[in-house]
Parts: C-alpha cells; structure tokens; sequence
C-alpha cells in the first residue's frame, strides 16, 4: 500500500513537472521563463507531423516535376521532329519551285519555236502569193478584167506543213489518257516535234523561193485590162493561136513574165509586136500594139511596161493579141496554170 502510494505520487510529481528557462539581459533583471513539458511534447509532436506532411508534399511535388519535365522532353522532341519536317517541306518545296521553273521555260520556250513556224508560215505564204489573214485585197476594184485573170493565189495550191500538222494531231491524240507518261519524256517529245516541223519548214520555204522564181519566169501576170472579144482556139476554119482583149487605144500593156525581148517589130499581120522568150520554154507574143517601148535583147522583168495597145497589121478595131508558146506549141493563155511545174 505504501508503495502503491508513493509511485503515484511520483507520477503527480512529473506531470505537474516544467522546463524552466532563465534569460539575462545586461540592463534588466533576469527573464525568468517556464514551458510545461506536456506543451513541448505536444510542439514536438506538431513538429514531427508537420516534417513527416511536408515530406510527402515535397515527394508528391518531385514526382509531379519529373512528370513535367518527361512532358516538356517530349514536346521539344515533337518541337525538333516538326522544325525537321519543315526544313525538308522546304527542300522539297524549292526543288519543286525549280522544277515548275524549268517545265515553264520550256513551255515558254516552245511557245516562241511555235510563234517562229508561224512566222514560217505566214512568209512561205507572202512567197508563193497565198492570202494572209487580216489582208485584203484593195486593187480589185482597179481591173476590169480581175474576175477572168489568171490569179496566183488560186493557180497555187500548197501544203504548208502538212506532216508537221499530222505530226502535231497524232502526238495530242496520244497524248490522252497518257498520265503515266513522264513530263521530261513528253517535252522531249516536244522538241522533238518542233525540231522536225522546223525542219519541214525550212525545207518548204527553200523550196517556195525556187517556185517563187520559177512563177517570175512563167508569163503568170495578166499583160493587160479589157474585155475578151476573141478565145484561144478554132475561129473561121482555122486555129486562133491567141486570146484577143480590147480597151482603148493607148492602154498599157506589162510582160507576163521574166524574160528577154527576142523580137521588137512590125508585120504586116502582127502590126507592133513583141516577142519575149522566157525561161523553161515558155515564149509570150504581144501583137497589133499602137506602140513598142522596149528593143530586141533587153531583159524584161515581170510586170514592166512593154508597150501601148493599138489597131495595126491585120486588125480590126484597138486591142491586144496575146500568145504564149511552150517548148514550140502554142497553148491557151487562160489555162497557163495547167503548164506550170511548181507541184514537181
């Protein structure tokens, strides 16, 4: 019982029990401070739980951190990934650049090859007397006899390009349909075709200047206006060797043709006449003039003036016989286109 007694007193004891602190001040009395140990048990305590709550914050906060900096790394991997993809989009969005570039200049280039042949084209045409567009003719009105005269434009019938063109409609009716095939191929392709036409071309317009002289030197040109008043052919039991054309005393009369004047004289059935021998056996006759302008052995150019028409030698009224002779046989002045060689 006594000592039941004694340790409880012992228990009291310790629990009333405090910590004493005393702080000396150099111009004060001591400070005289007590803290019950029950209190600093229980700030210990607070102490504890609040490093023990602050341990886990921190751990929660790193794992958090390391959650956001594994995010961060791979948005600047993705970022990387993306720049990389921009620089090639770039290459390939300059070498595409380049691309067109050349595919437009080579177009721009066959556009100016095409504009060429056409130029080619339209001067085989000045050449060999075909109809240019946007030209007209303003010297119909001039001649009364341009309904009958032999007219180059129609007595000439060339095919100006005719492969060239085949060329060109077989290469657009392949080229349908045809996706697979490769740019390069078909700019070649191309090439190639204008390479070709131009060739054609070159070859046709070296040819058309021969024709062109070869149709200098044929009495082509009408020699002069009027109205038909006699035709080539049978006429009072014998051959009209010529083609009879009347107008006024006076008129002028022009050489068919290139030539040579081999005969400047009068006869008593020709009256005043000339006669011009030109080259590829042709030979023209202009008969029953008023007057002669030019003298034997001059070279006369298509289109000059020969002389003046009239009513002299076997005659019966003002006009003009005319006669055209190939290789020594007489033929019919309005069917000359039918003796021409410019389709050889």
């Amino acid at each position: 019982m006594f000592g039941f007694n004694k340790e409880k007193k012992i228990k009291k004891k310790y629990k009333n029990s405090k910590l004493h602190f005393i702080m000396f001040l150099t111009s004060e009395k001591p400070v005289n401070l007590s803290i019950s140990k029950w209190t600093v048990y229980t700030g210990l305590a607070v102490l504890i739980l609040a490093i023990v709550v602050g341990s886990i914050f921190s751990y929660k906060t790193y794992n958090l951190k390391m959650k956001l900096d594994d995010s961060l790394s791979g948005l600047e991997k993705e970022i990387q990934k993306l720049q990389i993809d921009k620089v090639q989009l770039d290459v390939e969005n300059k070498s595409l650049k380049s691309s067109l570039d050349e595919k437009t200049q080579k177009v721009e280039s066959a556009l100016d090859e095409i504009e060429n042949l056409q130029d080619s084209i339209r001067k085989i045409k000045e050449i060999v007397g075909l109809p240019v567009d946007d030209e007209k003719d303003d010297d119909s009105s001039e001649k009364d006899s341009s309904s009958t005269s032999i007219n180059l434009a129609q007595s000439v019938n060339l095919a100006v390009g005719s492969r060239g063109n085949t060329m060109l409609r077989d290469f657009t009716n392949n080229g349908k349909g045809t996706s697979d095939i490769k740019d390069e191929d078909r700019f070649n392709e191309i090439d190639k075709l204008i390479a070709g036409t131009k060739g054609e071309l070159e070859e046709l317009l070296s040819s058309a200047e021969d024709r062109k002289q070869y149709l200098k030197d044929a009495p082509i040109h009408f020699p002069t206006n009027g109205k038909f008043t006699s035709p080539f052919g049978q006429r009072w039991g014998r051959l009209h060797k010529g083609l009879d054309i009347s107008n006024n005393i006076g008129t002028k009369i022009y050489a068919a043709g290139n030539g040579v004047v081999v005969e400047s004289k009068y006869s008593y059935s020709y009256g005043h006449y000339v006669l011009i021998q030109h080259k590829n056996g042709f030979v023209t006759r202009y008969a029953h003039m008023s007057k002669r302008l030019v003298k034997q052995g001059a070279e006369i150019n298509q289109g000059d003036l020969i002389g003046l028409m009239g009513n002299t030698g076997t005659s019966y009224g003002s006009h003009l016989h005319y006669e055209i002779y190939l290789d020594g046989k007489v033929i019919d002045p309005l069917k000359i286109a039918d003796y021409l060689k410019y389709n050889e």
